[in-house]
């Protein structure tokens, strides 16, 4: 086909659509949030990134938490450990934080891009259930406590990016600890929730 013939189409395409109200656009991923603030004030803490120290420290390099391409925005999206792309927005996390009746806290973790939340599967908690992506829940749903974290330092620990402060994830039951599945390192590993060890591949920096 010629390029003149081409041209030719293409406009005719154009002015087709226009007339039936539809238009061409490319294929993108939804508009990102930019910001914490924009999913509103409960979420003002942020943008974090986690780096998994085990998985890290096999690697010589920074492995995060991230969101899982596609990037659904709609659940269930899906969350593995996977290497710093920056972070990327998909990498970046904002808190939501809920003050328990002993005044201690709890977060709701959610993803900058896609505005969903780290979540236990099927609002289960027994060890070995899988960590995924959910709608972020209101504080008033009694299922709400599927997607809270107490988020505990513990210690420093060396890394590839230094002496960091490394923290550990535990259930609102306080039963058990966001895991990265089997002790993997590899891109693409997993997580589920475990009984607390606190070895590397429950603490995060």
């Amino acid at each position: 086909m010629s390029r003149v013939i081409r041209s030719r189409m293409v406009r005719l395409l154009a002015v087709v659509l226009a007339l039936t109200g539809l238009a061409v656009v490319p294929a993108t991923a939804a508009q990102a949030a930019t910001s914490c603030s924009s999913y509103g004030s409960y979420w003002n803490r942020g943008p974090y990134f986690y780096a998994g120290l085990l998985a890290s420290t096999d690697q010589r390099r920074t492995v995060v938490l991230d969101q899982a391409s596609p990037y659904q925005t709609v659940a269930p999206g899906y969350v593995h450990m996977w290497h710093s792309n920056g972070p990327t927005n998909n990498q970046r996390w904002c808190l939501g934080r809920y003050e328990n009746g002993d005044g201690s806290y709890s977060y709701q973790v959610r993803n900058l891009q896609t505005g969903l939340c780290l979540d236990v599967q099927d609002d289960n908690q027994y060890a070995g259930d899988p960590v995924w992506m959910w709608t972020c829940k209101s504080l008033s749903d009694p299922t709400v406590w599927s997607q809270m974290w107490g988020i505990k330092s513990n210690g420093t620990a060396g890394t590839p990016d230094g002496t960091k402060t490394v923290y550990y994830f535990r259930t609102h039951s306080d039963a058990y600890c966001l895991d990265v599945k089997d002790k993997g390192t590899a891109d693409g590993t997993g997580l589920q929730i475990w009984t607390c060890s606190y070895a590397g591949n429950q603490l995060f920096y």
